[in-house]
């Protein structure tokens, strides 16, 4: 395996996508879903939060409420 496909943040699991926040790479442990198309490493969130992480990405006016996942009913 590439190190460099590892997440930059726990170092156990390959990585998704990047915090655009930071830039590092993180895997679906360390990056939180804030949308259906933004994920933000942890530590930018618990650094900023999340309405200042939605103003720093341009997407504060946008975003009206968090993001939730619905469980289908089949």
């Amino acid at each position: 395996m590439c190190e460099m496909s590892l997440c930059e943040i726990c170092g156990e699991y390959l990585s998704i996508s990047y915090c655009p926040i930071c830039g590092r790479l993180g895997c679906s442990d360390c990056l939180i879903q804030l949308t259906p198309v933004v994920r933000v490493c942890r530590d930018c969130l618990n650094k900023y939060g999340r309405d200042k992480v939605l103003e720093l990405l341009g997407l504060k006016s946008r975003v009206s409420r968090p993001y939730t996942r619905v469980k289908l009913i089949r």
